[in-house]
């Protein structure tokens, strides 16, 4: 390789005068680094704001400024160019070191050639001559422009800063760190950032990292926290046997994949500086969108050899012994190009199961299906493809949001974990472990394993972490062999708890988990309650004998099936097509019992002549004309203005499709017909309609909605028709007529000493629990109502507080 000829800084003349550089300071190194960043920032938002040429600064409706837009870029911008100018010099004074040569100052005054030009200069010879994209990838903020006379002091005073202390005395550590750290947590969703706390990434590495030689991807590996921990795990892994692996040999295993610029860049830096004694000549960090990578495609990164001057290149292997990463927090409606990525997914699935080259030569290529619905959030995604990067017996380690083990497309998710890994642990924490998301966190832990007697005998542990200390036993509890008599229990039992001081344990035969069950609520919450009833005799709550759930219409039309008081004034509808209705929870009385309603349902019988009533006909013409309901897709009925009793729902008992805390079952005496925002039960002998309105306003039915319900990320309760299905009541024909009595009792009882029309509606104290103990009476059950009660207690909170 020919390095070109440069101009020598007075910094790097001798190797001797490098002993009379003062010895830096790292706290005031910090302190400039931090002023010069806000100065820097500054300058560019200026900068941009009066530049018109990003058009990514402007609204794409109208031609006005963002500043939250601005905010980002500026920020960014700023990082990247003084990361730029970071590396720069750590890497001119590791070559000087290491090969005695002289790289150009990156700004020199004396050549009379403008500022911007030398750093565009210097950054491109930067990356041709020494490969150390993307560090020095050519961006929007350092492509052809003229920085103002500020941001171009700040830089410069920045770049000056250099001469006077030698950079290669900064500790791997500390340079590995800075640039995190330099990031306010308020900064961080503008940069589209997540980080990874360093003591779960180094638990993470742990668990799944077990040999020096493992092979590592990361898919979203956003700044380089797991890359970094994978590198001090193999690091530590080949001292403890004795190999002495080098920095470069180490990078060699360590993949990481990244679709934004910015934290691609900061990965690659991470990197980079673990050992300063080393010049790293590449690292693999990958520019691309994981979703979008080709099985077909060759994913390269190069380099030259600095003593040879060869072109040196390696190639990402096609699978992986570990795959570990903490992907995007994206819900699925906000996946980017998700119509794309669906299209392409099992396709490229596909073509990455083939397992030899006479396979893929004869063309013979398993046809892969997803299994994942479109609703499924993005980390499912990225969970799902990853396990085609991944080897047989390779291990998969993911931290993700824990609601896929509670919802309805979470269980395509558990059916492919159950399907395809030996799933050795899910462990969950009682606090949010990323302070700044809205979400609480689960880590998967499992080997991928195509034999299906092996992972029916796995057997899982479900661990809750209570506090900080439980986190250093994690390793040793995931993978000790599982007590004789753990074992032995669970030939008799589906799970086990067992509990240590601040860890909660949970045992499972992977056969017998179920992917429609609640995983997290029913094993990481350890409901002692639950346990106790599966020994009850309970039948669902829509049996179809008994009782019903119903969920409401979805009519596709609210305003006009159920006529606002206007409308009906104003169009004059005729009295005999309006009965009762409710048409959201608004329309919910403030009592037990609905015995009038303010709102009114569109009942349109089958045989009539819209001629002879002119109101109705008016009324119609209007939806058809003018609101042109007839061509939502949504609206399915036959006429259009027309749904047919059998689809008119008329629970018996209503309650609310989201709850909070003070979750209340109605009677609808009035027979009203309700909308998709009230469920209800049917009740087919209306003889003991208090019976079951005193159970559904029971703690035992509150607690149900906790383990079945679906917990939103803002501490909302939402109760699905498919989950309210799997609601357990009593059956009344094996329960004593005493006890049928005292439950109809205690609820008649409040109905009549609650206020009507009273804010919340909500049962004293002494009412609900007089309540409580009849209907556990029915189950056998009273000695265990402060079991219950304590844990429906907790389960609230926990969800108010967003904690689960």
């Amino acid at each position: 390789m020919v390095i070109k000829n440069s101009v020598k800084s007075s910094f790097q003349i001798q190797r001797g005068k490098l002993a009379s550089i003062p010895q830096i300071n790292k706290e005031e190194f910090l302190h400039f680094y931090h002023r010069i960043f806000k100065e820097t920032n500054f300058h560019f938002q200026a900068f941009l704001k009066n530049n018109t040429s990003p058009a990514s600064l402007k609204s794409t409706k109208n031609s006005e400024f963002h500043e939250d837009i601005l905010e980002k870029h500026a920020i960014q911008a700023t990082y990247l160019i003084l990361n730029k100018i970071f590396s720069y010099y750590v890497i001119r004074s590791q070559i000087y070191h290491q090969f005695g040569r002289s790289i150009s100052k990156l700004y020199d005054p004396s050549l009379f050639v403008p500022f911007s030009l030398q750093l565009q200069k210097n950054f491109a010879q930067m990356s041709s001559e020494y490969e150390f994209a993307p560090i020095f990838h050519e961006n929007n903020w350092d492509r052809g422009y003229t920085f103002p006379e500020g941001l171009e002091s700040s830089l410069i005073t920045f770049i000056n800063h250099f001469t006077t202390f030698d950079i290669t005395q900064l500790s791997d550590d500390f340079i590995a760190e800075l640039f995190q750290k330099l990031i306010p947590i308020k900064n961080r969703k503008a940069l589209g950032q997540i980080y990874t706390p360093g003591d779960i990434a180094e638990l993470m590495a742990e668990l799944c990292i077990r040999k020096p030689d493992d092979v590592i991807l990361d898919p979203a590996c956003g700044c380089g926290t797991l890359l970094r921990k994978a590198y001090d795990q193999k690091k530590k892994l080949a001292q403890a046997s004795s190999l002495s692996l080098s920095h470069t040999q180490l990078l060699d295993q360590i993949w990481g994949v990244e679709v934004d610029e910015f934290p691609a860049h900061l990965a690659m830096m991470t990197l980079a500086y673990l050992d300063l004694s080393q010049i790293t000549h590449v690292a693999g960090v990958l520019l691309e969108d994981f979703m979008q990578m080709g099985p077909m495609e060759k994913y390269i990164v190069r380099t030259k050899d600095l003593s040879s001057g060869k072109l040196l290149t390696r190639e990402m292997p096609h699978k992986f012994d570990v795959i570990f990463a903490n992907p995007p927090y994206i819900k699925q409606e906000l996946i980017p190009n998700k119509k794309l990525m669906l299209k392409n997914l099992p396709l490229f699935a596909s073509y990455r199961s083939i397992q030899n080259q006479s396979q893929r030569l004869s063309g013979q290529i398993p046809k892969v299906k997803l299994p994942l619905t479109a609703k499924t959030d993005y980390y499912g995604f990225f969970l799902w493809y990853s396990t085609y990067f991944l080897r047989e017996n390779g291990m998969i380690c993911f931290i993700i949001p824990n609601k896929w083990m509670d919802v309805k497309y979470g269980e395509n998710i558990k059916e492919f974990l159950l399907s395809n890994y030996k799933i050795l642990a899910l462990i969950g924490f009682t606090k949010n472990v990323f302070q700044e998301a809205q979400v609480s966190t689960v880590i998967i832990l499992a080997q991928k394993c195509s034999c299906k007697r092996e992972r029916d005998s796995n057997i899982v542990k479900f661990l809750s972490l209570l506090d900080n200390s439980s986190r250093k036993s994690i390793h040793d509890i995931v993978y000790s062999k599982t007590p004789d008599s753990i074992v032995l229990q669970l030939k008799s039992q589906s799970y086990v708890f067992n509990n240590q001081e601040n860890l909660h344990r949970t045992f499972v035969s992977q056969n017998k988990l179920v992917s429609d069950e609640k995983w997290s609520l029913k094993y990481l919450f350890q409901s002692k309650f639950a346990q106790i009833l599966q020994k009850v005799p309970l039948i669902p709550m829509h049996n179809q004998e008994i009782t019903s759930v119903v969920g409401g219409i979805k009519t596709g039309a609210n305003d006009f099936y159920f006529p606002s008081s206007f409308s009906q004034t104003t169009f004059n509808i005729e009295s005999q097509f309006l009965v009762p209705g409710i048409k959201s929870g608004r329309s919910l009385p403030k009592s037990f019992i609905v015995s009038r309603s303010d709102c009114v349902f569109l009942n349109i019988p089958q045989s009539i002549i819209l001629e002879q009533f002119p109101g109705l006909q008016s009324y119609i013409h209007d939806g058809e004309q003018v609101k042109s309901y007839p061509k939502r897709p949504s609206i399915k009925w036959k006429p259009w203005y027309r749904i047919p009793p059998s689809h008119q729902d008329s629970p018996d008992i209503l309650f609310l499709r989201h709850i909070d805390k003070n979750f209340r079952a109605i009677w609808n005496q009035l027979g009203c017909i309700v909308a998709d925002g009230v469920r209800g039960l049917s009740i087919h002998d209306s003889t003991h309609i208090l019976f079951y309105l005193g159970v559904c306003n029971s703690t035992f039915f509150y607690w149900q909605a906790h383990m079945m319900g679906r917990w939103e990320g803002q501490g909302d309760l939402q109760l699905l028709v498919y989950e309210l299905k799997k609601f357990q009541i009593p059956d009344i024909r094996l329960i004593p007529a005493k006890n049928i009595q005292k439950v109809e009792s205690s609820m008649k009882e409040i109905i009549d000493k609650t206020p009507r029309n009273s804010k919340s509606l909500k049962i004293s104290s002494s009412l609900k629990k007089k309540l409580d103990f009849a209907v556990l009476a029915c189950l056998k059950l009273d000695e265990h109502y402060n079991l219950l009660f304590n844990e429906t207690q907790s389960m609230e909170a926990h969800r108010l507080n967003k904690k689960f």
